[in-house]
């Protein structure tokens, strides 16, 4: 999983980790991502902060207004993210759901396969054991 940041043609990865996982017809393609008030605050914090400071006549300073923008900012930030959690945490289940489906019919085919060659093999056998005791005085034990 990636978390990305993308402005303008600038594309840095805050993170990356790798997700292995199988399941036939099935792709994860969703990937994390900053949530898009968080990548707009963060693209134009510098010109929000100006026209503030314009607008009141604060000093550049002032670091509480800006501690309190920024903690809020990143609260929403972190309410996103767990939202994509829980998201990806559905795309896992939905493919363990579909592996789990598409193991099962797999191993249903094969015992069906497998049945129908014992069944075989015991016909032979029997045709076998037949050809073989023929003529002998076990021939009638072994029909």
């Amino acid at each position: 999983m990636k978390l990305k940041y993308i402005s303008g043609n600038n594309k840095s990865d805050i993170d990356h980790v790798e997700i292995h996982h199988y399941a036939p017809g099935m792709d994860i393609t969703k990937e994390y991502e900053l949530p898009a008030g968080l990548r707009e605050f963060m693209d134009n914090f510098e010109s929000m902060c100006r026209n503030f400071i314009k607008a009141t006549e604060l000093d550049h300073n002032n670091g509480e207004f800006y501690d309190a923008l920024i903690e809020r900012k990143t609260l929403q930030a972190l309410k996103d993210l767990e939202l994509q959690r829980l998201e990806h945490v559905q795309v896992f289940r939905d493919c363990i759901a579909a592996y789990r489906r598409g193991t099962k019919t797999k191993v249903e085919e094969n015992l069906k396969t497998v049945l129908k060659d014992l069944e075989k093999t015991e016909k032979e056998l029997v045709k076998y054991r037949n050809l073989y005791f023929k003529g002998t005085s076990m021939e009638e034990e072994s029909l």
